[in-house]
Order: structure tokens, then C-alpha cells, then sequence
């Protein structure tokens, strides 16, 4: 299985001649060696495909539907190595990840003996001694489970964990998780029947597999000099679950994106790096990225019931106003194989260092709009939003919004007014005022400039068709 980027070393045979063009032909291949690109990046998913945490026991599901985003990873390892084959043809390959999908398997000879190989399996799975064993569930959103496995079984639909934490407390799990990690766990063993001479043969291992992922964070030091800010971004990539391929030495290629996806995975980072631990944390140069200090207006508060068919959708919202660094379209595209993640930001403006923890967003890989980093909510400024529906019949909807942002500060603040419209349908836009909104894919942008100790207000109204 190979995806885009991946890094795939094959066989090479080249003809060495001797003498006058004859002569006897050498084999020349790979060494042994290991390869391995990790792609991370957001898919959509059936709803209700996802997996469920829930402290206490699980109420039955509402009813759902659409899709639902999922963060996932997919590992393409290519493993160059020795490998013995028993007198009875059963080739044995340890240090294999777990997740291994035995469809993707290939195993082919680089040595010029021959090696038919008859079919696969794995020497049982790790699941079954999971009882009563400490394990780390991660799920497709992100959150994190730790504890003690007490009960795992399936309700005939999808699989079923409970989970003990350290306080006592049961978490119940439905369905595959994005990664499980089982402690003091090793990867277990492939055999493979195989036609073969039996003893030592050099072979290549390519296939896929979701046990390893890989997780940025940052470092970020932004000067501010009036409106422009340059940001000195440090990542740190930290790479996970390679504990279950033994301790290598491995190429390893960091990608943004997955394989088969609409837009081409970026490559974030490539180099060789020791595998082996349960976490591998590696360091590319740093950037600079460009920007503007300015403030933005995003009022709405979304909620896991929001229905964008139905009224029920954002009805509450915050009185903040948020101070942020905003990258614009070019910037954005420059830096689009840096992943999501969290931030540490230490900002100096006019001689003063602020810090704030803020987290990196998820990279637009086609045509990017260009983003906001949020900081802290601005002392001087507080908005307020409203809502009000006026038409809805289930195939038309009509909902007029209503601004306003004070400044009690004293000086005057331009505000960038942000309301993010419903997906799915025909839209359209109409009595914008007093401008015409920007807009950044979904997302409408009113720029509003509040003299001191003033109010500011704006609105427009949104029709949808389904």
C-alpha cells in the first residue's frame, strides 16, 4: 500500500558488465533498513461512527445524522531486514506493528532467492490480554482515558470498554479507538507460510498501519510594532506508539493530510530519528510567520445538539472579544503542513511580555482563508449577539443577526465581527449593514472601527434552502 509522500525504498537490480559487455550480473539492494511516513488529518465520518466516552452507564443514543469529523493517522512502514525461515516454511517477523492491516502486507525478497509467500497471520492479538491490564485509549475527538481495563466485550454493533481511572471512576468506551495503548505492551509476532529454502533470507516488509501517529505543539515568540506582528514559531513533534516496532533507526516522514484525501498531504518533517518509546519527540528549525495584532467578535457558543436544519442552532453566546494574531491567505499557505496542536505564546508589545496557552489551528490544505490565533479576551471591548428567526418551514429558513461591540477604552479599536453560517443548503446573504461582509469560507467577517467609550452595531440577514 503506498500513499502520496510515502517513503517506499525497493529493490534495485542493476546489470554490472564485465569486459567486453559480458559477464556475470551482481545483485544490488536496499540494505537493511526501515522507512516509515506517519499521515495525520481529519476525515469525515458516518455520524454515530465515532467513539463514545461516558462516566456512567450509557443512556441509549440520540438519534443522529450527516457526518462527523474524526482526527486519524495512518502509518505506511517499508522494513528492510533478515529474517529466518523454519524447516516447515514459516517465515517469522517480530517486531510488527499491531495494527498491522494484513491486506496491505507485502513481503517480498531482495536477496535474489526465491520466496513465494502463501498467506499471513498474526500469532494472536493484543486485545485478549488486555483484562485487567493498565491501557490508554485515545479517541477519534482527541480525548484521553487511562485506567484499568475491568470489562471489554461487543453489543452488536460495535466494540465495548470499561475503563477504571485512578479516582475509581468507570468510563465506558463504544467503538474502535483512534489509538489504544496497552502498558508494557510489545508488538506480537507475523508468521508467514512461505515456499522457501529454509534458513536466513533478506526481505521487504511494506504496510499500513494506525498504531503510530504523530502530535505537534509549539513555541511561539510574536513581536508586536503597532498592527504588524512577526511570530517566531518553534514546533516539536512528538511521534507515538513506535514502542511496537522495536528500537530502530528509521527514516521517518511526518505528513499533514491523509492518503486518498481531496487535497495532497504536506510533508512536515523528514529525518532519521530512533524509534523504539512510546513517545519520540523531534525538533525541525523554526519559522517566521507574519501577521497583524487585531481583534475579533466571534459571539456564538456552539453546542453538541446544534442542528443547522432547525432553529436549535448556537442560541447562546459569550460577551468576549478576543485579542489574536491573524494570518493572512499567503501566510497561511506557506505554513500549511504545520498540524493543530497546542501553544505556548509569550507576546511582547511596547516593552511588555504577555503569555497565553492557545491552541494552533487545523490547516486549511486547499486554498487556505487565512486564520486567527486567539489570545485573551480584550479588557475594553465587549460584544453582544442576537439571533432571531423569521421564517422556517423545513425547507426555508430566514434568520436575521444583530451586532453590537462597546469600547470603553480611550482609544479607538477597529473589531473584526465574525459569524460562522449554517453548512449544507443554498445560501444566500442579504441587508448587510453598514458594509458588505468579507468572508472566509463559511465564516462572515464585518471590520468595524469604535471610537472611545462608544457602541457599534451591525447586522445582516441569512436565507437557507434544503
Amino acid at each position: 500500500m503506498r500513499g502520496p509522500g510515502a517513503l517506499i525504498a525497493i529493490a534495485v537490480l542493476a546489470a554490472c558488465p564485465h569486459g567486453n559487455g559480458g559477464g556475470r550480473r551482481s545483485h544490488v539492494v536496499a540494505e537493511d533498513g526501515l522507512s516509515v511516513a506517519i499521515y495525520v488529518g481529519d476525515e469525515e465520518l458516518p455520524a454515530g461512527t465515532a467513539q463514545e466516552i461516558m462516566v456512567a452507564p450509557p443512556p441509549d443514543p440520540p438519534p443522529v445524522t450527516g457526518t462527523t469529523r474524526t482526527h486519524r493517522s495512518v502509518a505506511l512502514i517499508d522494513d528492510r531486514r533478515t529474517v529466518e525461515v523454519d524447516a516447515d516454511g514459516v517465515l517469522h517477523m517480530a517486531d510488527v506493528a499491531d495494527g498491522l492491516e494484513l491486506a496491505s502486507l507485502i513481503v517480498e525478497a531482495i536477496d535474489g532467492k526465491p520466496l513465494d509467500v502463501e498467506s499471513c497471520a498474526r500469532d494472536g492479538g493484543l486485545r485478549a490480554g488486555w483484562l485487567n491490564r493498565q491501557a490508554t485509549f485515545v479517541t477519534a475527538t482527541g480525548e484521553e482515558i487511562a485506567g484499568t481495563v475491568r470489562d471489554l466485550g461487543h453489543d452488536g454493533v460495535a466494540a465495548t470498554w470499561v475503563v477504571e481511572d485512578a479516582e475509581g471512576r468507570a468510563h465506558f468506551l463504544r467503538g474502535e479507538p483512534d489509538r489504544a495503548i496497552l502498558a508494557g505492551a510489545a508488538a506480537l509476532e507475523v508468521r508467514c507460510q512461505v515456499r522457501a529454502a529454509p534458513g536466513k533470507h533478506r526481505v521487504r516488509l511494506a504496510y499500513a498501519t494506525d498504531d503510530l501517529s504523530w502530535q505537534a505543539s509549539y513555541r511561539v515568540d510574536v513581536a508586536i510594532e503597532g498592527d504588524a506582528a512577526t511570530a517566531v514559531v518553534q514546533p516539536t513533534f512528538t511521534i507515538s506508539g513506535s514502542a511496537l516496532i522495536g528500537a530502530r533507526r528509521a527514516t521517518v516522514q511526518l505528513l499533514t493530510g491523509l492518503p486518498g484525501g481531496d487535497a495532497t498531504p504536506r510533508v512536515a518533517w523528514t529525518g532519521d530519528v530512533t524509534l523504539g518509546n512510546d513517545a519520540v519527540a523531534v525538533q525541525p528549525e523554526a519559522r517566521t510567520v507574519t501577521g497583524v495584532f487585531e481583534y475579533v467578535y466571534r459571539g456564538a457558543l456552539t453546542h453538541r445538539d446544534d442542528n443547522p436544519r432547525v432553529n436549535y442552532w448556537r442560541p447562546s453566546f459569550t460577551f468576549d472579544v478576543w485579542a489574536g494574531i491573524g494570518i493572512g491567505p499567503d501566510e497561511a499557505a506557506a505554513h500549511s503542513d504545520l498540524p493543530a496542536g497546542p501553544a505556548l505564546v509569550m507576546v511582547t508589545r511596547a516593552g511588555v511580555t504577555r503569555q497565553a496557552e492557545v491552541a494552533w489551528p487545523e490547516p486549511v490544505l486547499d486554498r487556505p482563508p487565512g486564520f486567527t490565533v486567539a489570545l485573551w479576551p480584550a479588557p475594553d471591548l465587549i460584544g453582544y449577539r442576537e439571533r432571531k428567526t423569521t421564517q422556517d418551514d423545513g425547507q426555508r429558513l430566514t434568520e436575521q443577526y444583530l451586532f453590537s461591540v462597546a469600547n470603553q477604552g480611550d482609544e479607538a479599536v477597529s473589531v473584526w465581527v465574525e459569524e460562522e453560517l449554517r453548512p449544507g443548503g443554498n445560501r444566500k446573504i442579504t441587508k448587510a449593514w453598514p458594509t458588505k461582509p468579507e468572508r472566509r469560507k463559511d465564516v462572515l467577517r464585518f471590520l468595524v472601527t469604535i471610537a472611545p467609550h462608544r457602541i457599534e452595531r451591525l447586522g445582516f440577514e441569512a436565507s437557507y434552502r434544503w
